[in-house]
């Protein structure tokens, strides 16, 4: 009896950080650097939350309305959804199924959405998490981003220290930390050229 080939199963690749610490930046910047070689694709999440004026929707973020959203959820549309600074999130089931013939992606997430995913399947699931060199570069790069007011950089620096103390009883597969932008790439390329292969 001869066996056929089972279609090699896709995975999932979480890039998880506290805001400001380089996540999304990272993640374009590492797909670039993988896509010349494997084929790798970003999730693009839905958010409720305004576009900031270099994204575009469809490309950045799926931007809805509130009711856009809790329809989608109430519909059984979302794998995870949850709720950052008074924005909802949320990422499409949809990317499971693709994950089954052999499709892979990177996405960003927070820890609640990394629980979350990792529940559904743990197995095809990679979560990375990226931190900043410390809480005050942290707070440097949110203010250099100049799109928040000193009491929403305040609000993040908050969700940062709780999100950083998460972390450290969440299960991550690895840990980059993102101080030179270039070298923390290079490490991601590796990490998911090595968890692909």
């Amino acid at each position: 009896m001869i066996m056929k080939d089972k279609k090699k199963k896709g995975k999932l690749f979480i890039f998880a950080a506290p805001s400001g610490a380089g996540k999304t930046s990272l993640l374009y910047a590492t797909l670039e650097q993988l896509q010349k070689n494997i084929a790798i694709e970003r999730v693009v999440t839905y958010t409720t939350r305004n576009p900031r004026h270099n994204e575009t929707n469809g490309i950045d973020y799926h931007f809805v309305s509130q009711d856009d959203f809790k329809e989608k959820k109430l519909n059984g549309f979302f794998i995870e959804t949850n709720e950052y600074n008074g924005n909802l999130y949320g990422s499409p089931k949809s990317l499971f199924s693709d994950l089954e013939i052999g499709k892979s992606y990177a996405m960003t997430a927070d820890i609640n959405g990394v629980q979350s995913l990792n529940e559904y399947d743990s197995k095809n699931v990679v979560n990375i998490w990226i931190m900043p060199p410390s809480l005050s570069i942290l707070e440097e790069r949110l203010r250099s981003r100049k799109t928040e007011t000193d009491k929403a950089i305040k609000q993040r620096m908050s969700i940062a220290q709780q999100e950083i103390s998460q972390a450290a009883n969440t299960h991550f597969h690895h840990k980059v930390i993102n101080d030179d932008f270039d070298v923390a790439v290079q490490k991601l390329c590796k990490i998911i050229l090595y968890e692909l292969a």
